[in-house]
């Protein structure tokens, strides 16, 4: 449950026709703001008095944000795909890092590190824009000797991206979203290395009970399955007092709480899958099981054919905590093995022309999340 739920905060007010399981808090506590982003810090600065089935609607919420969260290492999410999830911009500047290292490597060792900062830059009315930066790097202490003969041992990427919203005339959400960059290892190298995603998204006005839908138009340069193509899709948004689904083209997101304070969590989105299974030790701390597939996509400057993008994959079998320290900082620490290490370049994410195993290797991750 944390603060940055706020970047979904669209899903669980009046905008959505979807019932709403905090109604009653929000009348209660939070009845001086109007807005979704200022209902939402209310719940959360008052959560030791909301009702279990509120506190489980705002653990669903925030999982799912975290779920469908980056799984390229920048701003091309689950949500960058399929149309961005940021549909209610923040009224506070977010700022995240996280930092992943695996040691006793076999036979390479490897250490990741990644931050983001998305910040409001202004609001007038029914209309906002946010702005968005990215970087991330990834060390691979044995360089690694691709087709043409040069060493892979760093890559890094950087972002810079912007999401506009605006209510419509009939109360539907109208936005655009993109971003701009370079990932690789020589970053900017030439106009080849740069990487784009832009994005299109209109929710209608008028929704069913329990349900609602976001209709979206994509397209991107860097991934591994359909680049420079204009992708049409969807995001269909189901929910019920235990169940929190989210299921689009192409990804699905379903948080299940049966029981408190149990979560079930399960994410998928072709190359990346994260399940886990968490217990909330309080109402600011979760001890989570899981397990996860996840690759990163890089473009290396030497590469032979352009249309090539080099594939970083791992799986990871891992135990986490996450603890609230503040309505401003969260901390998760996160430890286990990570295994059925790769890196492949081809033109999609499946290509097997080349391949270098990078064996496994246990490892730790720490990572924080910060507003202000």
């Amino acid at each position: 449950m944390k603060v940055y739920l706020f970047i979904l905060v669209f899903f669980s007010t009046s905008l959505v026709a979807a019932e709403d399981l905090c109604q009653a808090e929000k009348e209660k506590y939070c009845a001086p703001f109007t807005s979704p982003v200022e209902q939402t810090n209310c719940l959360v600065l008052n959560r030791e008095q909301l009702s279990p089935q509120c506190l489980q609607e705002l653990q669903r919420l925030n999982q799912i944000v975290k779920e469908t969260g980056s799984r390229s290492g920048g701003l091309a999410s689950f949500g960058g795909i399929t149309g961005g999830l940021g549909l209610v911009p923040p009224k506070k500047t977010i700022l995240t890092a996280e930092g992943l290292s695996a040691w006793q490597g076999n036979p390479v060792v490897m250490n990741q590190g990644r931050a983001s900062l998305t910040s409001p830059v202004w609001t007038s009315g029914e209309k906002s824009f946010t702005s968005s930066l990215s970087a991330s790097t990834v060390k691979i202490n044995e360089r690694v000797i691709a087709p043409d003969g040069d060493k892979v041992g760093e890559l890094h990427r950087v972002e810079l991206g912007g999401n506009y919203s605006r209510m419509s005339d009939t109360k539907g959400l109208l936005g655009v979203r993109g971003s701009l960059g370079s990932a690789g290892d020589k970053l900017f190298h030439s106009s080849r290395d740069f990487i784009f995603s832009a994005s299109a998204y209109y929710a209608p006005p008028e929704q069913e009970k329990d349900s609602h839908w976001i209709y979206t138009l994509s397209i991107f340069n860097n991934n591994g399955f359909a680049n420079y193509i204009p992708l049409p899709g969807f995001i269909y948004l189901y929910k019920t007092e235990t169940f929190t689904g989210m299921f689009g083209l192409p990804f699905l997101s379903m948080q299940w709480t049966p029981v408190k304070p149990w979560l079930l969590s399960f994410s998928f989105f072709i190359t990346n899958l994260k399940s886990s299974i968490s217990y909330s030790l309080s109402d600011s701390s979760i001890l989570s099981l899981g397990f996860s597939i996840n690759q990163q996509v890089f473009l290396r400057e030497d590469r032979e054919e352009n249309r090539d993008r080099l594939f970083l994959n791992d799986k990871r079998i891992y135990l986490g905590y996450r603890q609230i320290l503040s309505q401003a900082l969260n901390l998760e620490i996160q430890g286990g093995q990570s295994f059925d290490r790769s890196l492949r370049e081809g033109r999609r994410f499946n290509d097997t022309e080349w391949r270098r195993d990078l064996g496994r290797s246990y490892y730790a991750s720490l990572a924080a999340n910060f507003s202000f």
